[in-house]
């Protein structure tokens, strides 16, 4: 998990992977066209696929909405291939394509040095989607799949402001940004949401998951993945009697605790999704 200790938490409840992030390639530089308080609100839409993790207002201010550890939903492909995405506020009429003000300008400077300093960053402009640096959405225009969107987000005045960002950021000293880090916003608990035949539905980080023992005797977990728009499938254990009921244990210590009898007929899989660590711990007896 990271934290960045100088910015002003507001963790958002929905449109993010726990987890997800395997590598820190890029800093994702995007505009709002609107307040921070607006993108907030939908960030915090169930369905709508979209947040960063970070956004900086016209004033300095630096929001994080999403823990590193986590992907973010903000410029497709790059979502998954190391993108750290940071909005920056611009106003919703007028001249929406304006540059950042001199504070935001600095903010993002201070947020960029703590990335390299947290995550290996690079301290240096990129236009290329193959090479790490600070970057932009518009970077690499086509299909999600593969690119980071069609768009013209942040605009020419804000790319050009990029190499003052780098210069910025490569003469912020350790003390700008302090080493203690807070202790993470504990995620909301599991909700049960149905008993059926043989499995149960949850209700887990605002997605929908589905827990049962297939023929083959594996516990599986099904969801769909708002990020890829797929669904996924994750084996829990392959120790279970093929067919056997999933049982729960509902707030168990405040995580969720799964059972099914165990492939012997006599013991019993039990698998705990720990809210603190995002893992599934599995034991057998």
């Amino acid at each position: 998990m990271a934290i960045c200790p100088f910015a002003v938490q507001h963790p958002i409840g929905a449109n993010y992977a726990p987890g997800r992030m395997t590598s820190y390639q890029w800093m994702v530089i995007h505009h709002t066209v609107g307040s921070l308080a607006s993108a907030e609100n939908r960030f915090n839409t169930p369905g709508s696929g979209a947040s960063a993790h970070f956004g900086i207002g016209e004033d300095g201010t630096i929001i994080q909405w999403v823990d590193t550890a986590d992907v973010a939903y903000h410029a497709c492909n790059a979502n998954w291939t190391g993108g750290i995405g940071v909005e920056h506020e611009t106003p919703a009429e007028g001249d929406v394509w304006r540059g950042l003000t001199d504070v935001q300008l600095s903010a993002s400077a201070r947020l960029l040095a703590w990335l390299n300093a947290e995550h290996g960053v690079p301290l240096v402009v990129t236009d290329d989607p193959q090479s790490p640096g600070l970057a932009y959405h518009s970077m690499n225009p086509g299909p999600c799949a593969s690119h980071w969107g069609l768009t013209g987000c942040p605009g020419d005045a804000i790319i050009a402001q990029r190499p003052e960002i780098v210069t910025q950021a490569a003469g912020v000293s350790p003390a700008d940004n302090p080493v203690p880090v807070p202790a993470p916003i504990p995620t909301p608990p599991p909700t049960i949401l149905r008993k059926a035949t043989g499995m149960i539905s949850v209700l887990l980080y605002d997605t929908l998951n589905d827990f049962y023992v297939d023929d083959a005797g594996h516990l599986i977990q099904k969801f769909y993945d708002v990020g890829t728009s797929a669904w996924k499938t994750v084996t829990l254990s392959t120790q279970c009697k093929p067919g056997s009921d999933v049982g729960y244990l509902d707030g168990f210590q405040g995580n969720l605790h799964l059972t099914a009898k165990h492939s012997d007929g006599l013991q019993m899989v039990h698998c705990t999704f720990v809210r603190a660590s995002g893992q599934w711990a599995e034991q057998v007896h």
